[in-house]
């Protein structure tokens, strides 16, 4: 289990390739300094904190490869760095943010092997870059 991460100062975060499970405390992404959080390759189970990036500068998120379900955190492009979301092989199982199409910054996406229902927001079409959905390259959007 992780305990919180506030007041770190960290630039990038790398807890990869571990053998980590449980939930993530939402203090994983507070600081501001924050560019890169790699959690991908774990057994981090449950559902991401809904504020998860708010507070960052995050361009880089990597959830990959573990066991979350619900929602990817909506607001993780708040601050508008966000350059690659890469979130594949866990149990999302709710749709893509519409809000991420928002994200001008934002130029690939991985999402593919999850349970993500419904279509591809309109939104995501006007961003420049690759996304891979359910196994398939959409590209150019």
């Amino acid at each position: 289990m992780l305990t919180e991460f506030a007041g770190l100062h960290l630039v990038s975060l790398g807890l990869n390739d571990n053998f980590f499970e449980g939930k993530i405390p939402g203090s994983i992404s507070s600081d501001p300094n924050l560019i890169e959080l790699k959690l991908f390759n774990n057994s981090f189970s449950g559902k991401l904190p809904q504020d998860l990036g708010r507070n960052s500068n995050l361009e880089l998120f990597d959830v990959s490869t573990n066991r979350f379900v619900g929602e990817l955190p909506v607001d993780i492009c708040h601050r508008g760095a966000l350059t690659s979301l890469i979130a594949f092989n866990n149990k999302f199982n709710e749709s893509l943010p519409a809000k991420y199409g928002e994200c001008n910054t934002l130029s690939y996406i991985r999402v593919q092997n999850n349970s993500l229902p419904g279509e591809v927001p309109e939104l995501f079409w006007k961003l420049s870059g690759e996304v891979i959905i359910s196994s398939k390259a959409l590209f150019p959007f």
